[in-house]
């Protein structure tokens, strides 16, 4: 991906800004998100209203990881605009209360509750923890792999302190996972993601605005990853 795609993209989705305002109604903390705030609802409130019936759940992640490991009852609506065709969060109505929620623990549910905010849902939450913390609760989940806890990988970098607050990607483009994280000040970045059925063999890919690098899991995760190594 060339420095102008990158950008664009970047435009698109808009850089995650750092939570910690508390507004709206719900008084839950907030986090900006491509001109939207998304209130980040805890796990225990969460859970009380998935009890209760009272809210659609939303898997902002890739295909393999929702059908691996998901909140039961979870659709899949992948961030930041949910499927190309058949979304079902299309089906929902405005006024349902929607819970949209990732592994990252809210990178990527809060770009797909950005664009719900955005398309004129009203009552749009992402989940402040992720699903390691709802699996962690002992909450209900569903897919292949339920008895697993999700593995827990982090990159470092150095870029460009030009660059600071756009984004970097980590890319499994085989399975199309995929994880953002917010360029440092200083030009630093850290991912933590937790993609399924990859090996320290797996080849990944890493985007900034100035450089891309594709290297196999081990190396990326072993070493501080630079221009150099593009």
């Amino acid at each position: 991906m060339n420095r102008r795609e990158y950008l664009g993209t970047v435009a698109g989705i808009g850089a995650i800004a750092a939570a910690g305002c508390i507004g709206g109604d719900s008084g839950y903390e907030t986090t900006e998100v491509a001109g939207e705030s998304v209130p980040l609802a805890p796990t225990d409130d969460a859970y009380d209203w998935y009890q209760n019936d009272d809210l659609a759940v939303v898997d902002s992640r890739s295909r393999v990881a929702w059908e691996r490991t998901r909140i039961e009852g979870a659709v899949w609506s992948p961030a930041p605009r949910g499927r190309e065709t058949s979304d079902p969060a299309a089906e929902y109505s405005e006024d349902r209360r929607i819970l949209t929620y990732c592994a990252c623990p809210h990178n990527l549910s809060t770009q797909r509750a950005a664009t719900l905010i955005k398309n004129g849902y009203e009552e749009v939450y992402a989940l402040d923890k992720g699903i390691n913390h709802w699996i962690e609760q002992g909450h209900p989940i569903a897919g292949e792999n339920v008895a697993q806890d999700l593995p827990t990988y982090e990159i470092r970098g150095e870029t460009s302190p030009d660059a600071a607050g756009e984004e970097v990607w980590v890319r499994d483009p085989a399975s199309g996972q995929r994880e953002p994280s917010t360029i440092a000040a200083d030009g630093s970045y850290e991912v933590t993601f937790h993609f399924v059925e990859i090996d320290d063999s797996t080849p990944l890919t890493v985007e900034t605005p100035t450089y891309e690098v594709r290297a196999p899991l081990r190396t990326l995760t072993s070493t501080v990853v630079t221009p150099a190594m593009a």
